[in-house]
């Protein structure tokens, strides 16, 4: 299903999700989170659910859900927005069932493994995987679809959640393998040809990257498994357009200066604590609305990420009294910040974002002083951490920003 609107084109196909692996080269971004399906939740729930599917017979299908695409971009291949979980998972399946039958001594091993996973380049040498994932999970995947490196099972604690998952299919294989007996290759290429044919997924295909950020949005707004930093992010590229790079590039940025990732409840807890220092205290289930409404054309998208790069340097700054930054905001070192660092309160947190970026030093250093007296007769009294004071703490925050508070 194609719908035209001027020159966006947006595709709609449902397939099945071997037959994505075997006909599309696609790749992971750089910037998206590691692969991170768990083998006790997601990889366990996703074996049981085949199985079941299966054995009801392969007439029988199972829909995965919707994943996005999108072919912009000088590489020849679908950048993945959203699906690499389904995606990678399902690949390391049909990497163990391959790998099943090649310990079978089956002629159909190889086929499998060039149709699905790896297959000769004309201009490469070796095999180049139909998938690619980012740096880190990029090796151990290789290394698994064009079996030059394959991991003995079951898989050791220290092992990557790529190499978990496989090993986890081949325990099980191994299972079904000894189950079924003379039947078992059968059995194995029945798995083969349900995923090619009957385990499908809606593929969304957009012609920008930008316009998949929309789509997957749209797609994902009320979704329990994506954390608010994962709604805003797409929200922020999807409305970036000409500034896609920069705003992306500022996005990272930020998370490196916090030395977390997108899905660290932390790092939302920043996103929180960052705006009620902006607009007064917001509730991390209204965050992502609010944010949302603020941020709407590409030049706003841009104007954000900086903001946020600069706030997440300072963020990281109040954790970390020898941080760089203080030798710019603070004459001298000051035992105020290994006090305010040890007590790690959210009201100071939103309070300091705002005035060590407009402060000057000297005033910062008094307010610095003077938020430790406040802090610790607010520990007395029990109440530093109550929505009151984070309320009071955010208003003045904003006022700063505001220009109508100048001082300490």
């Amino acid at each position: 299903m194609a719908s035209g609107h001027g020159s966006t084109t947006l595709q709609l196909n449902l397939v099945g999700i071997g037959e994505i692996l075997r006909n599309d080269r696609l790749v992971v971004p750089q910037f998206q989170r590691a692969y991170c399906w768990k083998v006790d939740r997601e990889v366990k729930a996703y074996w049981t659910d085949m199985d079941r599917a299966i054995r009801m017979g392969t007439d029988e299908e199972y829909f995965f859900g919707t994943i996005v695409l999108t072919q912009d971009g000088p590489e020849d291949r679908k950048k993945i927005i959203d699906g690499q979980q389904r995606l990678v998972t399902s690949s390391l399946l049909i990497a163990a069932i391959r790998d099943a039958l090649h310990q079978l001594g089956h002629t159909r091993a190889h086929l499998i493994g060039d149709e699905f996973l790896a297959s000769q380049a004309w201009d490469a040498e070796g095999t180049e995987p139909h998938l690619k994932l980012n740096e880190d999970d990029n090796p151990p995947f290789h290394g698994i679809v064009t079996r030059s490196t394959l991991p003995a099972h079951p898989a050791k604690r220290t092992d990557s959640d790529i190499v978990r998952a496989y090993c986890f299919f081949r325990e099980e294989l191994d299972e079904l393998t000894e189950r079924y007996g003379a039947e078992a290759t059968h059995e194995l290429l029945k798995w083969v040809k349900y995923l090619q044919q009957r385990a499908q997924l809606a593929v969304v295909e957009t012609p920008s990257e930008a316009d998949a950020y929309v789509i997957f949005e749209t797609l994902n707004n009320r979704g329990a498994d994506l954390t608010t930093a994962d709604l805003l992010k797409n929200h922020l590229f999807g409305a970036a357009k000409l500034h896609l790079d920069s705003v992306r590039n500022n996005w990272h940025k930020a998370i490196g200066a916090l030395s977390l990732t997108a899905a660290n409840e932390k790092f939302t807890k920043f996103l929180r604590h960052y705006w009620s220092s902006r607009v007064g205290k917001v509730t991390e289930r209204d965050l992502y609305a609010k944010m949302r409404e603020r941020v709407v054309q590409s030049q706003e998208a841009l104007t954000f990420s900086e903001e946020l790069l600069s706030a997440a340097r300072i963020y990281a700054a109040l954790s970390d009294p020898s941080h760089e930054i203080w030798n710019e905001k603070c004459s001298s070192r000051r035992p105020a910040l290994d006090t305010l660092a040890l007590f790690n309160l959210v009201p100071n947190k939103i309070l300091l974002l705002a005035a060590v970026e407009h402060f000057p030093p000297v005033q910062i250093e008094k307010l610095l002083k003077a938020m430790v007296n406040w802090s610790v007769r607010g520990m007395v009294m029990g109440a530093m951490n109550r929505g009151r004071y984070e309320d009071l703490y955010s208003q003045i925050a904003m006022g700063i920003r505001q220009g109508t508070i100048k001082n300490a």
